[in-house]
């Protein structure tokens, strides 16, 4: 996916809120339980509610941030690893990354926060 730029996020601050924001489609309903910005990384710890079968998943998403007149945005679900770890590990809870990318990925943020223990 490639870079998006909305025309009203004239500000990083209105940028956040757009994408915090809660959706609903169709098929489901996407909420923001957790944000929190580290550089120019907005990390969202998301929850979807199928509306069909009431089943609920868990997802993290590394959104890159970066201005070109406008504000926008590049989205990187935590099952494509995107290659930044420093992800909130509380995030990760009732996630499922049984194997593949998202396991790799999981494995990455705790090793990137046990090498900041054993720094400090």
């Amino acid at each position: 996916m490639g870079w998006l730029y909305p025309y009203h996020t004239h500000t990083r601050k209105d940028l956040i809120k757009d994408l915090i924001k809660p959706e609903e489609g169709t098929n489901g309903k996407w909420e923001t339980l957790r944000h929190c910005v580290r550089g120019s990384i907005l990390w969202t710890r998301n929850r979807y509610t199928n509306k069909t079968t009431g089943e609920v998943s868990y997802h993290v998403v590394c959104h890159i941030m970066s201005k070109h007149g406008t504000w926008g945005y590049k989205s990187i679900s935590y099952d494509a690893h995107p290659y930044y770890y420093h992800c909130p590990k509380s995030y990760l809870e009732g996630l499922d990354p049984q194997d593949g990318y998202a396991a790799d990925w999981c494995s990455k943020v705790h090793e990137y926060w046990a090498s900041r223990r054993k720094a400090a």
